[in-house]
């Protein structure tokens, strides 16, 4: 999964850390992980 993240230029690998490319794409993620939490 993590490969093709970096293929499609969603995420990006930058001093030994992986970071999103696409400021939308890291909104929802953020946003998903923020509501699962709730949830528990």
């Amino acid at each position: 999964m993590l490969q093709r993240m970096l293929s499609y230029h969603i995420i990006e690998q930058k001093d030994k850390e992986y970071r999103f490319e696409v400021p939308l794409v890291e909104m929802w993620v953020r946003e998903r992980l923020t509501s699962s939490y709730v949830l528990l």
